[in-house]
């Protein structure tokens, strides 16, 4: 899912630049005044893409499933690479210890030999000077050899200590390698932001066309993807990877809605709202609901559009006759909504209708579904109350997604970290998952990040990180 992905890379932009007490390596280095500008700049394209994918959702396109791919590929790789510039810093710091150490060991003892030679009471240096001068030429020429020699020595471990302590002689900063990496950051997100415009201007233009515009563009790929018996089938793709972690803690609501469904006495058609805020889970529910065996083996019939926030009628109608013949693609909208209603009649259907957001979404397309006492259903997710309220004439068809408890939140962090830990981990991991106030995206994000990391120091500095926030 390439959201979680991103944020995951958000967050650790704000983590390890924007954050004010960052981690102390970087501070050493001088790496947060060089690239903070940076890390803002992309942290804000990253949330504006997001927004823009959210704000252009053309659900079941080649395109945009090909740009969320790059976006997660693109994303992944960045917070790869930021991560992998810290373990080097770790390294780097590691060996130039043991180096200093090392050096200044050799450095000393040369010292300790000038300093026996400097520094000798008066009276004995006046005798060494007399026998010195009493010395033979041969052995002279013996003495002046070992002086030039440490002399040697000391100059080679002076030059060697000052390539320690300035290290950027043919090396490059870590600011800059830093710097690097964020500035092809920004180009790589870029680049994905003008490819979305792209796929949006030429769908915006194969919609024009299907109103009976101007000619068909020549990009066939923004196209919808065809699907099988004329059932829209969901992007498998939305959230398909998490549906398993985030259904941790939602077995019972699995079994209320399902029983709303296909066990209600109710023959009538039925409105059941999935509601609740963002990154909930709706979306995941009803997906697990829709492709239960249980709801394909009970109802005739099967279809899911995505409304969003800014709902289009005429797409919505074609979505759900499929959009695979061309006569559909040139009828009006009085045509394509009487064609819906036709190839539901006698049926018992079930219609998934995710993301509503208003009440005129719903109107656009109530009179499309016959109710012919079959016991048909229309599942819509909202994450307002008021609009299920409204859609809902029962309030018994109407649920109020909860979120997450403690237990179920941990066990959720677990599956997602992917690796077993000692106690102390638990100790650093549980206040974390509890600012998470129970919300299963946050914590597959938050899971997502702290399981990149190792040491038990890796953990506690994160975590003093989120507290701090």
């Amino acid at each position: 899912m390439a959201c979680v992905v991103v944020l995951s890379l958000m967050r650790t932009l704000e983590l390890e630049f924007l954050q004010p007490l960052p981690r102390p390596i970087l501070q050493q280095n001088q790496l947060i005044p060089c690239n903070k500008d940076l890390a803002q700049s992309l942290l804000n394209k990253l949330g504006s893409l997001m927004e823009l994918f959210d704000e252009n959702r053309m659900d079941g396109l080649e395109a945009i499933k090909d740009l969320e791919t790059k976006l997660r590929d693109v994303a992944s790789r960045i917070e790869d690479e930021i991560e992998l510039q810290v373990v080097h810093l770790y390294e780097d710091e590691i060996q130039l210890e043991e180096e200093e150490h090392r050096i200044f060991e050799g450095i000393f003892d040369i010292f300790d030999g000038i300093v026996d030679k400097t520094f000798q009471p008066p009276g004995e240096e006046e005798e060494e000077e007399e026998e010195e001068e009493e010395v033979p030429q041969g052995e002279k020429s013996t003495h002046h050899c070992q002086s030039l020699n440490l002399h040697q020595r000391t100059t080679h471990h002076c030059q060697r200590l000052h390539q320690i302590l300035h290290p950027l002689g043919g090396k490059s900063h870590p600011c800059l390698k830093f710097g690097r990496t964020l500035h092809r950051a920004v180009q790589d997100i870029d680049a994905v932001t003008q490819e979305l415009a792209k796929a949006k201007e030429e769908y915006q233009l194969f919609k024009h066309h299907l109103q009976g515009g101007t000619k068909q563009p020549a990009s066939l790929h923004v196209l919808p993807i065809p699907t099988h018996q004329g059932i829209t089938i969901p992007d498998s793709s939305h959230t398909a990877s998490h549906t398993k972690e985030i259904m941790v803690g939602k077995q019972d609501e699995f079994k209320i809605i399902k029983e709303k469904l296909i066990q209600h006495p109710s023959k009538q058609l039925e409105i059941v709202s999935i509601k609740g805020m963002g990154g909930i889970g709706k979306t995941t529910l009803a997906k697990k609901i829709y492709e239960d065996p249980s709801i394909t083996s009970y109802f005739d019939k099967r279809a899911w559009i995505v409304a969003s926030q800014h709902h289009n009628k005429r797409q919505m109608l074609l979505d759900l006759l499929g959009s695979k013949d061309n006569n559909a693609n040139s009828s009006s909208n009085e045509d394509l909504a009487l064609q819906l209603y036709q190839s539901l009649k006698r049926l018992r259907y079930l219609i998934v209708m995710d993301d509503v957001w208003s009440v005129e979404a719903w109107d656009a397309l109530k009179t499309c579904f016959p109710d012919d006492g079959y016991g048909s259903r229309v599942l819509l997710t909202t994450r307002i109350g008021e609009v299920a309220n409204h859609i809902c004439t029962q309030n018994e068809f109407s649920h109020q997604m909860q979120l997450l408890e403690q237990s179920e939140s941990w066990k959720l962090f677990n599956e997602k970290a992917c690796k077993s830990r000692g106690a102390e981990f638990e100790t650093i991991g549980r206040p974390v998952v509890e600012k998470c106030k129970g919300l299963p995206l946050t914590i597959i994000v938050v899971a997502g990040l702290f399981s990149k990391l190792n040491t038990l120091d890796e953990w506690k500095n994160t975590a003093n990180a989120q507290h701090s926030r």
